[in-house]
């Protein structure tokens, strides 16, 4: 497994595990509003889009 890559929660390796505080706060930021826009959540999980993209799983999508 890569570095950096232990939690798993929405990423490539999609192993179980617990999330961490910045998907933490992503999860409150899309749970309050999912209608935001990415680079608003990305904001306030302190990320950039592409990075807080990858960490929302695709199965909040359905």
């Amino acid at each position: 497994m890569k570095p950096g890559r232990e939690h798993g929660f929405g990423r490539c390796d999609k192993t179980a595990a617990r999330p961490d505080l910045i998907d933490r706060k992503i999860a409150a930021a899309v749970m309050k509003d999912a209608s935001r826009p990415i680079a608003q959540t990305a904001d306030r999980a302190g990320l950039s889009q592409t990075p807080c993209w990858k960490r929302i799983p695709s199965s909040w999508a359905s």
